[in-house]
């Protein structure tokens, strides 16, 4: 049986027994066609005012409730700005708040890997293997004080470029920081 698509007038074939299970008598020639039709006027998302908890300018977002956003788009992406923060004033942040520490410190390396990006083009220091790298932190961040800054714990200098078996050997002793040559810069 030949139908016309409800959304784009488009002339089909359709089974009749297809034709005859429509609830609503509209058809559509494809989901896509479907959906434009079932959403049209519904806006799913109001947009929400907040006041960004970093500094103080309200903005809007699409979503409300827990998931919802506290910085504004300004305050989200400038990463740069924990750079300065201390390892105590990071663990006092509500997010991590009550966290164990080794969760914490997962997103201290997700600053090293944010702000490091160029390192990631490096073979490892130690075997020269280059299709996956990891970064290592020679000295541990749990071994740095509270009053430690994150530039500082994630500071170039502090990093090794090493591959995922090098990475296990270093952390578990059996490789030391002079069996790793220095990084040879691009």
């Amino acid at each position: 049986m030949i139908v016309k698509c409800s959304h784009c007038s488009i002339e089909f074939e359709k089974k009749n027994s297809e034709v005859r299970k429509s609830k609503t008598g509209k058809h559509y020639c494809s989901r896509s066609c479907s959906a434009k039709s079932n959403n049209l006027g519904r806006q799913r998302n109001p947009p929400v005012s907040r006041v960004c908890n970093n500094c103080q300018k309200e903005f809007y977002c699409a979503t409300e409730g827990h998931n919802s956003k506290i910085n504004c788009p300004d305050c989200t992406y400038d990463r740069d700005m924990y750079r300065e923060k201390t390892l105590r004033e990071y663990h006092e942040r509500s997010s991590v708040r009550g966290k164990h520490r080794s969760w914490v410190n997962s997103h201290v390396r997700n600053f090293a890997r944010s702000w490091n990006k160029e390192l990631k083009s490096y073979p490892c220091q130690k075997c020269g293997y280059d299709k996956h790298v990891e970064f290592c932190h020679i000295k541990a961040i749990s071994d740095f004080d509270e009053s430690a800054k994150l530039g500082e714990i994630n500071s170039k200098h502090n990093i090794l470029v090493l591959c995922r078996n090098c990475h296990w050997e270093f952390d578990h002793g059996m490789l030391s920081i002079e069996d790793i040559p220095k990084r040879k810069e691009h």
